[in-house]
């Protein structure tokens, strides 16, 4: 017999004698849960070539082996392994493949001779201190290195790796130094990640001549970039450098092959890397999102651009130079915040889908495109660029939104070049423009369309307008005339005074209205109509200081944002609380004065953070935060999920508000996996406690957690170390 299968065998509990057996090639014993212990003999398998002990949750140890003709060794998710197997003079022979992944209890591995060996993964061994010591630190042919989440692990020795072609070390939290390298000699290597090795500093010069892709991403003590020898990185497509808070600056490189850059969230880049001839002219995508104190990027060649991501970088004093100004394959254009920049150079952006330059304060004038041509533009955002005085003539056939609103300076609407078929969307809250020009007097409005309304712009026929729009918006008006229409699907009302009588009638005039936002309004109750809304989803009533009571509560309610409403009652908080209301749907509450619901499992009091810790799949929960602090917008303030060591950031839902807090607040809101900015599951230990540490951004009065019982067992939660 050469080849042994033990695969799935349940009701084993040991391995037999196996010297009947001396020319087995291949054996394997996979997903033997009652398996504890295996027979001696297997020490004498001389020939054996490969051996899977996989899964085996219940086996401790495994006796010595001799592996002279050993290809394959795999000792994977093996819980409760404390040993690896030890080998006669630590010869392992002609061993190839090497993986101990998740076994979660093994600390050491003996010292080891692995010439031959082709792949080494160590991943997830939890508790390993120390990298096996390698004979000689030889492993000329290794290709494949991995040793992912191994969160104790602190060094790795030097070692010659002349054949490497990936390396991944990512969030090993403990991990102060990257490995030695002989020579610095890794010019096979086509992949390297040490992401999230918070604690890594620093990395040795290397020689990286294949290299394709880096990973530095999440590193928040690596102080340098890594010398690259002769800063030649010639064939690399991917270089991230996410959430690097201590780097500085990164050395000048040759990156005629990148496709991909992101050095977003470097709080502390000061300088952009210095690009060899400045070209980049197969780059496809740029970010230096947040990088807060980057003033300028040098000239760059970028023919292959589709987006490019400037947002945040309050210092950033100048548009970076693009040669010759084509950006003619460029999708995506974000300028989000960029305090310090007043202009931005000609362009030519033929491809061109979304611009967004909202929130540049001291933006002066919008940037020329050549020919006017933005042919292909579907999104303009040019909101809360309070500076910006004029725009030039522009060419927007496929324009669906455009954003002017709190353009404190801008008079005149923008003249449109040739034919604009269709404007769905048009915001202009406090924009003092006095008139619309030519192609909107005469457009003939379609049921999704909206002219945004805010009593400064004039429209002719408003009522008759208003009846046939998807979307509207009045400002300022003490007296608010009705109109019926099952086209509108969003209202938004500012400064308004509204009668009890007249909203109990008035909100049965829109019965398919999705989003009502009564921000800044005379209003004591919103009537029980509103029940009536069966679509209604969004309901902002935000600074609307009189109101006493919500009535009624419309069935698809999934966001509600009652900020600053200082009257509102005990009881109708403690109704918009319910256990019922939120069990089920997935909703985002936000509540003046109020406390965490008693129906929640666990609270906590004042702090920066909770923690919990789970098993299996991250659980569905609600959560919730009391303090005077939001996350409005304050970019910084986000939420942040650690898990063993692996930080994940929650992109949805959390900023339906839209005024900062006067008075302590309580955030409701359920936290789902599909919301995190990565995959969590890479970070989590099959069959053992996860510990997760939740930071929402702001220190808080009190937290508190939910299960939903209906999707999460609570006997896979804990409160408190479930191993202490």
């Amino acid at each position: 017999m050469r080849v042994l299968n033990f695969d799935h065998c349940e009701l084993l509990t040991k391995i037999p004698d196996l010297s009947s057996l001396p020319n087995l090639d291949e054996f394997s014993f996979q997903n033997c849960g009652n398996l504890i212990a295996i027979d001696k003999s297997i020490g004498f398998l001389y020939k054996l070539k490969i051996l899977r002990i996989m899964h085996c949750n219940e086996i401790q140890s495994v006796p010595p082996l001799n592996w002279a003709s050993l290809v394959e060794l795999n000792l994977s998710h093996c819980d409760s392994l404390e040993s690896f197997p030890c080998a006669v003079d630590g010869f392992v022979g002609e061993l190839q493949i090497l993986r101990v992944i998740s076994c979660s209890k093994i600390r050491t591995i003996p010292p080891l001779m692995l010439a031959y060996l082709e792949e080494l993964d160590f991943s997830n061994c939890t508790s390993l201190e120390s990298f096996p010591l390698v004979v000689d630190g030889l492993l000329v042919n290794l290709k494949t290195l991995r040793a992912m989440n191994c969160i104790k692990l602190r060094s790795i020795p030097t070692l010659k790796l002349a054949s490497l072609e990936e390396i991944d070390l990512s969030r090993c939290s403990c991990l102060e130094s990257f490995p030695p390298v002989v020579d610095g000699l890794v010019d096979k290597l086509k992949t390297m990640s040490v992401r999230s090795c918070v604690k890594l500093r620093s990395i040795p010069p290397l020689k990286l001549d294949s290299l394709e892709k880096l990973d530095l991403s999440y590193c928040s003590s690596l102080e340098s970039f890594p010398l690259v020898v002769d800063g030649f990185l010639g064939k690399l497509k991917t270089l991230l450098v996410q959430s690097c808070d201590s780097l500085r600056s990164i050395p000048p490189l040759k990156l005629n092959s990148l496709e991909e850059l992101d050095l977003s969230h470097c709080y502390n880049l000061e300088s952009f890397p210095i690009v060899v001839d400045g070209l980049l002219d197969k780059l496809k995508t740029m970010s230096v999102r947040s990088c807060v104190k980057l003033r300028s990027i040098p000239p760059l060649k970028l023919d292959s651009l589709e987006k490019l991501d400037l947002s945040h970088c309050s210092s950033l004093e100048s548009f970076p130079l693009v040669v010759d100004g084509f950006l003619g394959k460029l999708k995506t254009l974000l300028v989000q915040s960029c305090d310090s920049l007043r202009n931005i150079p000609p362009l030519k952006l033929n491809s061109l889908e979304e611009l967004d330059l909202s929130h540049c304060y001291n933006l002066e004038s919008f940037p020329i495109v050549v020919d006017g041509l933005l042919d292909k533009l579907e999104i303009l955002s040019i909101d809360y660029c309070i500076m910006l005085r004029s725009i030039p003539p522009l060419r927007l056939t496929s324009l669906v939104k455009f954003n002017l609103s709190y353009c404190l300076s801008l008079e005149c609407f923008p003249e449109i070049l040739g034919e604009m078929r269709n404007i769905p969307k048009l915001y202009l809250d406090s924009t003092p423009i006095k008139k619309l020009p030519f192609p909107f007097q005469n457009f003939t409005l379609p049921p999704t369309s909206y002219p945004c309304n805010c009593g400064i712009v004039n429209l002719p026929n408003r009522v008759a307008a208003m009846s046939m729009l998807a979307k509207f918006t009045i400002k300022a008006e003490k007296k608010v005339s009705p109109v019926q229409s099952s086209q509108v699907q969003h209202i938004c009302l500012t400064k308004c005074k509204l009668s009890d009588e007249y909203l109990s009638i008035g909100l049965m005039l829109f019965a398919n209205v999705k989003e009502l936002h009564l921000t800044e309004c005379q209003v004591t109750v919103l009537p029980k109509s509103i029940e009536k809304c069966h679509f209604l989803w969004r309901l902002v009533l935000d600074d609307c200081e009189e109101l006493e009571e919500i009535k009624g509560i419309p069935p698809g309610l999934k966001e509600l944002s009652a900020l600053n409403c200082k009257s509102l009652t005990s009881s109708c908080k403690s109704k918009l609380l319910s256990q019922e209301l939120h069990v089920y749907g997935n909703t985002r509450f936000c509540l003046p004065r109020a406390k965490i619901p008693e129906w929640f499992d666990h609270q906590w009091l004042a702090g920066l953070s909770t923690f919990f810790w789970f098993r299996n799949k991250f659980p569905s929960i609600v959560l919730g935060v009391v303090s005077p602090l939001t996350w409005v917008d304050d970019f910084r303030h986000r939420v942040r999920v650690t898990i063993n060591g692996n930080t994940f950031l929650y992109t949805h839902g959390l900023k339906i508000c839209t005024t900062p807090a006067k008075m302590y607040t309580l955030n409701l809101f359920h936290m789902q996996m599909k919301n995190f900015n990565d995959n969590m599951d890479k970070a989590l230990l099959e069959n053992k406690w996860n510990h997760a540490e939740v930071d929402f951004g702001f220190p808080f009065m009190n937290s508190g957690i939910h299960v939903l019982k209906e999707k999460s067992s609570m006997k896979d939660i804990r409160f408190t170390n479930p191993e202490e």
